[in-house]
């Protein structure tokens, strides 16, 4: 991979990567097992199959306070004490308006190691998620590492629904999955927000501690526009790297923990913690957690966002749909007491996907960034 590198330029060499690709399919008319708040709050009690698919909560029961995905969604929710089952009818109500879903556990077959599919349920569409690890016996170069995952996840998959199989590249599996979703669950064509590809480096090696971001234009760099779909050149690295949470009331850019987004995706490196230590943002999380929590981030924005993008002609969507936008509103800025659990991804996030129109235009006003990136790249 061509690109210029400087000498204090760290190496990154990989022995694995973490993929998931994200697909989102928004519905006016969805299946009235869960088309409507009671018969969706009816389901997060009593978790009876949606059109005979199988759904549980998004997180593991009994509830594990580490679990990566359960302090996600208690965080989603505000109050811990609300995701904590058996729901009463005050917490499904609770569950409902901060998007809350229902979980499918699909079967994803791919030249991957370790993959899988899931789709996360609302009662205005869903959000698939397929994950798989790419794993060397002898560590690679990051730019030979996002070549090969390029050229793997052209090869040939297939998603199991349901009773129903689909062929598939493991790129196209989350989509195709999404597709057969929509044909089994709603009465109606799609409105979608672009798919994601998020990618993290989950256990490999440095060379250097690294005191410096990456140069512009240099392998790492290059590197990373590849592994975030990125298509003739890198970026001005101040567009794409997002700025990180520095615990003292500021953002700033922080070469010990990469966040590299572009509109087609994200990847993600902790120079620090890809022997499977600690993340340095989050020392309570690995490289896996990180990349976990992120995904889900993903989705749940992307539910969000999907939403206000489709602009229902149903009332009752219409109304979530406001409630969508000022909470995306919320995390935009972020408010302080966010600030170090979301940081700038959903900010981010909903520029690079143009949903920031969308939000704005539903409010009738412009987002505030109460919290702002450095002015200028190192």
């Amino acid at each position: 991979m061509a690109g210029k590198k400087s000498k204090s330029e760290i190496e990154i060499k990989v022995s694995r990567l973490r993929v998931t690709y994200l697909a989102t399919r928004i519905h006016e008319r969805v299946t009235q097992d869960i088309a409507l708040p009671g018969a969706f709050r009816r389901r997060l009690q009593t978790l009876e199959p949606v059109e005979g698919l199988q759904v549980t909560l998004p997180f593991e029961v009994p509830v594990d306070p580490g679990d990566v995905a359960w302090k996600f969604w208690a965080a989603a929710m505000e109050k811990d004490s609300r995701v904590r089952p058996p729901f009463s009818d005050s917490d499904t109500q609770w569950l409902f308006r901060h998007r809350m879903p229902l979980r499918h556990q699909a079967t994803l077959t791919a030249p991957f190691e370790s993959p899988r599919l899931e789709a996360l349920l609302h009662p205005f569409g869903w959000i698939v998620l397929a994950t798989a690890d790419l794993t060397w016996q002898e560590p690679v170069p990051l730019e030979e590492a996002a070549e090969a995952l390029d050229e793997r996840a052209a090869q040939g998959a297939e998603v199991t629904v349901g009773s129903s199989r689909h062929q598939a590249t493991f790129a196209t599996a989350a989509g195709r999955a999404a597709d057969a979703l929509s044909a089994h669950l709603a009465g109606d064509t799609s409105s979608t927000l672009p798919g994601h590809r998020l990618v993290t480096v989950i256990d490999g090696s440095v060379n250097v501690e690294p005191t410096d971001m990456p140069p512009s234009q240099g392998a790492v760099q290059c590197a990373l526009d590849k592994l975030s779909c990125g298509h003739g050149g890198p970026s001005q690295p101040a567009l794409a790297f997002v700025a990180r949470w520095d615990y003292m009331g500021n953002f700033t850019w922080n070469p010990e923990d990469l966040v590299y987004m572009l509109q087609g995706g994200t990847s993600v490196v902790l120079p620090k913690a890809v022997t499977s230590r600690p993340s340095p943002s989050a020392p309570e999380e690995d490289t896996a957690g990180r990349h976990r929590r992120f995904a889900l981030m993903l989705a749940y924005l992307s539910a969000n966002a999907g939403l206000i993008r489709a602009r229902p002609h149903n009332q009752v969507l219409q109304d979530l749909a406001k409630e969508d936008a000022n909470r995306l509103a919320r995390l935009y800025g972020p408010w302080r007491a966010d600030a170090d659990y979301w940081g700038l991804e959903p900010q981010s996030y909903l520029h690079k996907t143009d949903a920031i129109s969308d939000i704005e235009s539903l409010l009738g006003v412009a987002l505030e960034a109460r919290r702002k990136p450095p002015s200028t790249y190192p």
